[in-house]
């Protein structure tokens, strides 16, 4: 045995300079929005057109509820005209449909990905750490700055 640690303690150590000081190499311990490829205009349009859908057949299942609720209403024989009643019933389930959309895009951004950024592997992440924005940061992205942008 004592060969052995002889032999060993005569070898001498290789030692290779620092990955960050070779030419090319990666930047030290990247975090990860340094290493995020952003999503070109194409991509997150078409992730924005499958949400859309997915916002307006839910829409459209909300409006054809009222509908349906107005021709039953107008075959009973209740009422022969539209009243007040089918004018506050529309902006019910209209209300109604604007917070399941607001709700949707907050839900599923909050999370990282809507379901049309999932179907096209888009992330929405933060900055800081890549992780997905939370519920607070997506509210503020989602109603509060598409409002001002779409002013």
């Amino acid at each position: 045995m004592a060969d052995s640690l002889s032999a060993s303690a005569q070898q001498p150590q290789v030692t290779f300079p620092p990955a960050s000081s070779l030419p090319g190499a990666a930047i030290p311990n990247p975090t990860p929005a340094a290493e995020a490829e952003f999503a070109g205009f194409g991509a997150r349009f078409l992730a924005s057109l499958v949400d859309g859908m997915i916002v307006g057949a839910i829409y459209f299942v909300l409006m054809i509820t009222v509908f349906i609720l107005i021709g039953v209403t107008a075959a009973s024989g209740v009422r022969r005209e539209p009243g007040a009643g089918i004018s506050i019933l529309m902006l019910l389930f209209q209300g109604i449909g604007w917070i399941l959309a607001i709700g949707y895009y907050i839900y599923f951004t909050g999370k990282g990905q809507t379901l049309g950024k999932k179907a096209l592997k888009i992330r929405v992440c933060r900055v800081e750490d890549g992780e997905a924005p939370g519920y607070t940061k997506a509210f503020l992205r989602e109603v509060v700055g598409k409002m001002v942008s779409g002013a």
